[in-house]
Order: structure tokens, then sequence, then C-alpha cells
């Protein structure tokens, strides 16, 4: 009896043993959970601020598109101002050409009568 008794109490503080690391084991792993929480909770707030971020950048970004366009617009309208300008002056030196060549043949044919043969 006393053997049984000894083999039960050595089975209890086995017991008593096992459950204060079992214990310990659960308390270590709510540290983990609460510490593994608290870096949820900060990579929650980065993500936030990255994406906050993003969209501000997005928006740089199609300010700026806007911006070019807009430049690129109004150099296209420069460039095809200019091209008038050229073609307006090409024109007019056209027209006076033709207005000399005018003249000269006009000169010509009345200080200059054809020869007869």
């Amino acid at each position: 009896m006393a053997e049984m008794r000894a083999e039960r109490q050595a089975a209890e503080a086995q017991f008593q043993i096992e459950i204060q690391e079992i214990r310990a084991f659960i308390q270590h792993n709510q540290e983990r959970i609460r510490q593994n929480e608290d870096r949820g909770d900060e990579l929650e707030v980065a993500i936030q601020e990255c994406r906050r971020d993003m969209q501000a950048g997005f928006a740089e970004l199609r300010e700026a598109q806007a911006m070019m366009m807009e430049q690129f617009r109004e150099r296209d309208g420069r460039l095809i101002e200019a091209q008038l300008s050229f073609i307006r002056e090409m024109r007019e030196m056209q027209r006076e050409v033709a207005e000399l060549r005018l003249d000269f043949l006009n000169h010509m044919c009345q200080y200059h009568p054809p020869v007869e043969r």
C-alpha cells in the first residue's frame, strides 16, 4: 500500500511538473501571440501608409502626365502654327515669283516683239 501511495505521489508529482510545463508553454505561446498581434498591427499601419504613399505617388504621376500632355499640345500647336506660317510665306513667295515672271513676260512681249520668219 505504501508502495502504491508512493507511485501515486510520484505520478501526481510528474503530472504537476507536466502541468507546470504546459502552463509555461501556454504562457509563452500567449506572449508570442501578443507579439505577433502587435507586429500585425504595425504591419497593417505600414501597409496603410504604403497605400497612401502609392496613391499620392500615382496622383503625382497623373498630374505630371497631364502637365506633359498639355506641354505636348502647346508644342504641337506651336509647330502647326509654324508650319502654317511657313506655308503662307511660301505661297506669298510663289505669288511674288509668279508676278515677277508675269512682269518679265509682259516686258519681253512689249519691248521684244516676236521675230517673224
